[in-house]
């Protein structure tokens, strides 16, 4: 908050910005000709023994404090230029002259409403005088000038509250700027020690549990900064909005994976429970939102509307419709076009009759079948869940959207069983899912006396979690 002492000079801020990255840039440069000679040290096959493999230790712990050091350089000219954009081109704001004015703003003010409030009460008791009228004119006119003097006054003193606002807004945006930089530096410090300790010892010495743990601890801040990074360029590009939708995303597939791997009997937990700072489980949040926005763009086309759904009044148009949508899918699910069949209209369990639709895979090709009784048009009068081409088109919609990110998940799950990189999914995330795929729980059957806890169960499964949760967003975003 502005006090006194507080001032804001935009311009010698931005100017000194511009000089701090210039000199963190030049930094990293020399960091990598460092590192450069660092590596022709450590390959140096001349160089032989025990003490020299210490001494190899010793320089690749140099080279993670290198890393380190560029890491949160990068982190504080990214927050320099946050700090130059939020400082903006503006006045210069000198606290104690914007206080005291504003107090004085504020104090005439209050003069202002006695006087008026007085010269309204004299008007008010004027009007039974004997010289009424021309009292009454005169205590009015005196309102009235105190009127105006405190509308002029009370357009000064918003000037001076702006001011102060927009200090105090510069502050709150920028007070965590470079912290995750700093605890990172505070960890290279003591590192630096350590190394330092562990070499009067060599080639002995250079084994330390204080070094296993600061090199864990360095690594813990150094996920932190990218993930910051990372959440930080998601908000730049896509706004505040997209930002608190990631962050809500991630918490919450990350419970749901630790919750799955905590209650599922016989499952390899090597690589959770997942940390904090998951930057692979970031990405593939980040991806998934960019995805979204992408398939809301494709729902936008007037062909996949709701009134050209409705002029389809043949089951075949419809299914036409639908194999068109998934067409249009394909590319923004990353899916290849030769590992997916065309929509198949039947059902693929004869004794499924209420089913809306279903994916799955025969020599890892994908197809997903959609239930014709759920998209013919004359349907729509007796269905209870179709009563409208309305509600049967967001209901085709969203079956889709649902099936496709099936087809997306066994995707994934191929490409890592033959040893393809999975960038846009996390490893833990396929893991779930391929597991989940060999576990699967079917939804319940109506009439099965523990429906609600077993359809409870199917959603919460890590492929139907993520469908679900996917299908709705979209649904809710579209409105």
């Amino acid at each position: 908050m502005m006090t006194e002492t507080s001032q804001l000079h935009p311009e010698l801020i931005r100017a000194q910005c511009a000089s701090a990255i210039s000199n963190l840039e030049e930094n990293n440069t020399s960091l990598l000709d460092l590192d450069r000679a660092i590596d022709e040290y450590i390959d140096d096959t001349t160089l032989a023994g025990r003490g020299y493999d210490a001494i190899r230790l010793q320089m690749e712990d140099y080279k993670l404090i290198n890393s380190a050091k560029r890491e949160a350089n990068d982190s504080d000219i990214r927050d320099f230029r946050v700090l130059s954009t939020r400082v903006g081109n503006g006045i210069v704001l000198i606290g104690a002259v914007i206080l005291r004015n504003k107090e004085a703003a504020e104090k005439a003010d209050a003069d202002y409403k006695a006087k008026i409030n007085l010269y309204t009460a004299l008007m008010i008791a004027s009007a039974a005088s004997i010289a009424g009228s021309l009292l009454v004119t005169h205590y009015r006119d005196l309102r009235n000038d105190y009127r105006d003097l405190r509308e002029a006054n009370q357009a000064t003193l918003q000037l001076w509250i702006g001011m102060e606002d927009r200090y105090n807004n510069v502050e709150a945006d920028t007070k965590n700027l470079f912290d995750r930089a700093d605890a990172l530096r505070t960890q290279i410090s003591n590192g630096l020690g350590l190394i330092a300790g562990a070499s009067t010892g060599l080639p002995d010495s250079y084994d330390s549990e204080s070094l296993a743990a600061w090199r864990l601890r360095m690594q813990e801040l150094r996920d932190q900064v990218a993930f910051d990074q990372a959440l930080a360029e998601i908000r730049a590009e896509h706004g505040d909005e997209a930002y608190e939708w990631v962050k809500e995303m991630y918490e919450s597939t990350r419970q749901m994976l630790n919750d799955y791997v905590g209650s599922t009997e016989g499952f390899n937990p090597d690589w959770f429970p997942i940390g904090q700072y998951d930057l692979e489980l970031l990405n593939q949040v980040i991806t998934d939102y960019v995805m979204i926005q992408a398939i809301i763009e494709v729902l936008e086309n007037p062909d996949f509307s709701q009134e050209t759904w409705a002029t389809h009044t043949r089951l075949e148009q419809r299914q036409e419709f639908l194999q068109n949508l998934q067409n249009a899918f394909i590319d923004i699910f990353g899916i290849d076009a030769s590992q997916i069949d065309d929509m198949v209209f039947h059902p693929p369990d004869p004794e499924r009759e209420n089913w809306k639709g279903s994916a799955g895979a025969t020599n890892n090709v994908s197809e997903i079948w959609i239930n014709p009784n759920n998209i013919n048009p004359s349907n729509e009068g007796w269905l209870p869940w179709k009563s409208s081409a309305t509600n049967s088109h967001n209901d085709a919609i969203q079956t889709i959207v649902h099936e496709m990110r099936h087809v997306y998940q066994f995707q994934t799950i191929v490409d890592s069983l033959h040893g393809r990189e999975t960038p846009n999914v996390s490893q833990a995330v396929v893991e779930a899912w391929d597991h989940n795929r060999q576990n699967f729980i079917h939804p319940p059957q109506s009439g099965d006396p523990n429906y609600t806890e077993r359809w409870q169960e199917y959603r919460d499964q890590p492929r139907e979690w993520d469908a679900w949760g996917f299908h709705e967003e979209v649904m809710e975003i579209r409105g």
